[in-house]
């Protein structure tokens, strides 16, 4: 009887210990695919809720979970910056090419410069943009492996409002 009560408290401190540990994640595996403009990602075992927050004047954006898709230089006046959904880039982290989705439905000319970490422009290219949606593709494949920004600036047709933004890309 001694060793049935035994038993049944150290299964009650096993399963005790067991659920007061923190919680972690484990990457067992992930794969990417791609087809024309279209690609997917996935992993297993890593966390897949992205939640963003913005500070009040929407200078500073701090992303929980896999993506940190984007980062607002501070400035005096952050009203005129492209809103989360306006510019898409992916991948990110990228091996070589990256993809940009103008969704903005603003007319103009998006002014995109690729910029290293010393701020120095390696690239830039002028993309007209209809308002309708335009996708272009960066090649970084001569670029070295390191944290790159894509600044991309709209410069309105029509005198509606010029919007900036800041993108922070990893290639690996």
């Amino acid at each position: 009887m001694k060793t049935k009560y035994a038993f049944a408290i150290l299964l009650t401190l096993m399963f005790h210990q067991a659920m007061t540990q923190v919680a972690s994640t484990f990457n067992a595996t992930g794969n990417s695919y791609s087809s024309g403009y279209v690609n997917f990602e996935w992993s297993v075992g890593e966390l897949a809720l992205i939640h963003s927050m913005e500070s009040s004047g929407g200078e500073v954006m701090i992303t929980n979970g896999l993506l940190q898709p984007k980062i607002l230089l501070a400035s005096g006046n952050t009203n005129f910056n492209f809103s989360y959904d306006e510019i898409r880039i992916f991948p990110n982290p990228t091996p070589n090419k990256v993809e940009i989705n103008f969704l903005t439905n603003q007319q103009g000319i998006m002014k995109v410069d690729v910029i290293d970490v010393t701020g120095k422009i390696l690239l830039s290219r002028k993309v007209i943009n209809y308002g309708i949606g335009n996708i272009e593709v960066f090649d970084l494949t001569t670029f070295a492996p390191a944290t790159y920004f894509f600044r991309i600036d709209l410069i309105p047709a029509y005198g509606s409002v010029p919007k900036k933004g800041l993108y922070k890309i990893v290639k690996h």
